[in-house]
């Protein structure tokens, strides 16, 4: 048999394999994934930068962050060539040839890197949280909690992934690792839930804090900003929870949504790091950029221009 002419599932409508040029998510990835890549180093390094130059040190959840963007960076870059493999496509525009050890490693390497960037990303938020507002008794309990819930939401996945999907003595890298991996699909339906439940609830902590305090309408915008882009966060996961029901389900068409999947969860986790990021970025513009010289020379062409 030429496994490189036998697709992975018959297309439902009937229509013949497309390989070479049927619908691919490549292009999106690669959009998405440099887009919020770049904004994210650029975030990082902001907030760095300005630990540094205010405290004099960084902080664990500085750390947490730079941490969550080198996991979240390394996964990108671990899983994008296996789209030059195949990947990406409609299931039945997938040649079983595709499905190689090499695609298979990357795959789940993915998804164990990506997963454990979730907890230095979310614990980054709940850690400036505790930092800052810990002196509030509920804001500590209910950061802890969700540090705990956290640990087990995305601890659970990698014990499973070690467990069932990674070949043991004996066993190759072929198609049984993924029918292994199906049989642990029920965990992965619970870290969807206890995704979208701790996006919320970091969506909702600082809300009766920042209710509590008078600000003028530049820092009300500003924080508009911010709570936009952590409900695109929010959304990011609820769409990452609705394509694991989808693949827990059964699907026509797994590895679609296998990569929508993908897709979804890193959006999350830059999403995340790029709005555990904004306190410093506000802090960065207001102590530190507009002292400096460019800013006074724009102001100063912008006033003479008026």
């Amino acid at each position: 048999l030429d496994f490189t002419k036998i697709p992975i599932a018959h297309n439902p409508s009937g229509a013949p394999p497309n390989f070479q040029y049927g619908p691919s998510l490549q292009p999106a990835i690669l959009g998405s994934g440099v887009t919020l890549m770049s904004i994210a180093i650029v975030f990082v390094t902001i907030r760095l930068y300005t630990g540094i130059k205010k405290a004099g040190k960084l902080f664990a959840d500085d750390y947490l962050c730079l941490v969550a963007l080198v996991f979240e960076l390394t996964q990108w870059f671990v899983f994008y060539p296996a789209l030059n493999q195949g990947m990406g496509k409609h299931t039945w525009d997938i040649p079983v040839s595709a499905v190689s050890e090499d695609v298979l490693k990357r795959q789940i390497s993915t998804q164990m890197i990506n997963c454990a960037a979730f907890f230095p990303a979310k614990g980054a938020i709940l850690v400036f949280f505790l930092r800052v507002f810990g002196r509030l008794r509920w804001v500590r309990i209910t950061c802890y909690v969700l540090l705990v819930l956290i640990v087990i939401a995305y601890g659970t996945p990698e014990v499973a992934w070690l467990a069932r999907c990674i070949p043991h003595q004996g066993q190759k890298w072929d198609n049984t690792v993924l029918q292994r991996c199906e049989s642990v699909q029920g965990i992965f339906i619970m870290t969807g839930v206890c995704s979208v439940a701790l996006d919320l609830a970091i969506f909702i902590i600082p809300l009766p804090i920042i209710h509590s305090l008078k600000l003028d309408k530049q820092k009300k915008r500003g924080l508009a900003v911010v709570f936009m882009f952590g409900f695109l966060v929010l959304a990011a996961s609820t769409v990452g929870l609705a394509y694991r029901i989808i693949l827990y389900r059964g699907t026509d068409d797994p590895l679609w949504h296998g990569v929508n999947l993908y897709i979804s969860a890193y959006c999350e986790v830059f999403g995340t790091i790029i709005v555990s990021c904004a306190p410093a970025i506000s802090s960065f513009w207001t102590n530190i950029f507009t002292q400096t010289k460019l800013y006074a020379s724009f102001r100063s062409t912008i006033g003479s221009s008026k």
